[in-house]
């Protein structure tokens, strides 16, 4: 087996000159990696494919973070528009328990109005928060959060639906008639 040859380093050989994929910052003090540690990395990115290479240098990029994160903040406002819809054909056809104290508050005002406007400015107002600081690594990773929520919502629907007309049916009787305090059920206006 071959060897790889290295560049020979001087103490005043920057790293960044050895390993071109290394980005000069990431060798800062103010930085928690070593600069063994951005070395190994750089080596590391060095050795894949030039597309993906290149592709996993400029995913840090604020533009595309920002665009990436205007993606995810889309598929969560789908989810959610698509959670409204579940949630007001069921609270106004047989009912539901409504965990969130708050929405159930809006529920029994037994106007669909009231909780459509309730659920899309709660969901325009974090969006939004969430938008404005779209280049930003913390605001990235709102957005993943917000997302793997609603993906956790959606699936939930998904085997709710699945199972409810089959096994929650007698169970929806005994809740219209138990009077039981997160049960919330509204007329279709």
């Amino acid at each position: 087996m071959g060897e790889a040859s290295f560049p020979a380093m001087s103490p005043a050989t920057p790293a960044a000159s050895v390993f071109p994929a290394v980005d000069a910052p990431a060798l800062s003090p103010s930085r928690s990696l070593t600069a063994s540690t951005a070395l190994f990395a750089g080596a590391a990115r060095a050795s894949l494919p030039g597309k993906f290479r290149d592709a996993l240098n400029r995913s840090a990029d604020p533009t595309v973070r920002g665009v990436r994160v205007t993606l995810l903040l889309g598929a969560v406002a789908l989810v959610s528009i698509v959670d409204l819809m579940l949630t007001l054909k069921l609270v106004t056809s047989v009912g539901m328990i409504e965990a969130n104290p708050i929405a159930r508050m809006v529920m029994q005002t037994g106007d669909t109005t009231y909780l459509t406007i309730f659920k899309m400015t709660l969901t325009a107002i974090s969006l939004g928060a969430i938008f404005w600081c779209r280049r930003h690594k913390l605001g990235e990773i709102a957005a993943w959060i917000c997302f793997c929520v609603m993906l956790a919502l959606s699936l939930q629907w998904a085997f709710f639906l699945t199972k409810v007309q089959n096994e929650y049916t007698a169970d929806w009787n005994y809740l219209q008639q138990s009077g039981h305090p997160a049960f919330v059920m509204m007329t279709d206006e």
